[in-house]
């Protein structure tokens, strides 16, 4: 009796663990650790305000670059099904992304520039020729990194595509100079720099995207596509106040090795 029961209890056993292996049998290539190297081609915009409390003049910038960025992606996948499983994981870039410059150059009789500014200080613009306003804004951004939750589902054994949602953070640095020219001036000939700020700012904001992981065994292959929100900093040097807020999409390939 105690032999039958022994081996109807092993054939109960070893039929359930037969039905249990193909409940999760298409997500076992994605399934445990992953980690990949890759780039991202990165379209970065950052949208600048610059406010002068002295004269009540606000002026808007809106520029944008390109970088080729490379990064590790770490990330750890949970089945949920036998085609859904959650994916938590970490991406860092190792090198910076630019967000562009801009120049601008304006040459105006003096008192008609763009910040309407009394340069030389005596507080008379009358008869002094022409000015040249130049403002240089340059961006970069570096020590990227996110964390995010990508749920995913799986076609096949081999295929599976996710949607993704992360919180990023970035240090961004922001480089203003403004200079004016005088021309015809019989009291101050000569170039003058009238603002030269600097400053630096961590930003944080979420990132949406989608992507298509494939399988070759151990081996993988990913490609990818985000969107990423910043919040919006601010700095004050010399009576004027700097907002600036980044935006970047990327889209990057990846190769990686699940264990």
């Amino acid at each position: 009796m105690n032999n039958k029961t022994t081996k109807i209890c092993c054939t109960l056993a070893l039929l359930a663990s037969v039905a249990a292996t193909p409940a999760f049998s298409q997500t076992k290539n994605f399934q445990g650790a992953m980690i990949g190297l890759g780039v991202n081609q990165t379209a970065a915009t950052t949208g600048t305000t610059i406010s002068s409390s002295a004269n009540s003049v606000t002026l808007k910038y809106d520029n944008g670059d390109y970088s080729t960025v490379p990064f590790v992606d770490a990330s750890y996948s949970i089945p949920l099904s036998n085609n859904f499983l959650l994916r938590v994981g970490g991406k860092y870039d190792f090198s910076k992304s630019k967000s562009g410059s801009i120049s601008t150059d304006v040459t105006a009789a003096v008192g008609e520039a763009a910040l309407n500014t009394d340069v030389d200080g005596d507080g008379n613009f009358v008869n002094k020729g022409t000015i040249r306003e130049q403002i240089k804004l340059n961006y970069n951004y570096k020590d990227h990194y996110s964390i995010y939750v990508a749920p995913t589902f799986v076609l096949n054994n081999n295929s599976a595509f996710f949607g993704k949602i992360g919180w990023h953070t970035q240090k961004g640095t922001l480089k203003y100079t403004e200079t004016y020219t005088f021309a015809n001036n019989a009291d101050n000939d000569g170039t003058y720099t009238n603002t030269s700020a600097s400053a630096s700012k961590t930003f944080e904001g979420w990132g949406y995207g989608l992507g298509y992981i494939h399988s070759f065994g151990n081996a993988y292959v990913q490609l990818d596509a985000e969107f990423m929100d910043y919040d919006k900093k601010s700095f004050t040097s010399n009576n004027v106040t700097y907002s600036f807020k980044p935006e970047s999409l990327s889209a990057s390939i990846s190769v990686g090795y699940k264990f």
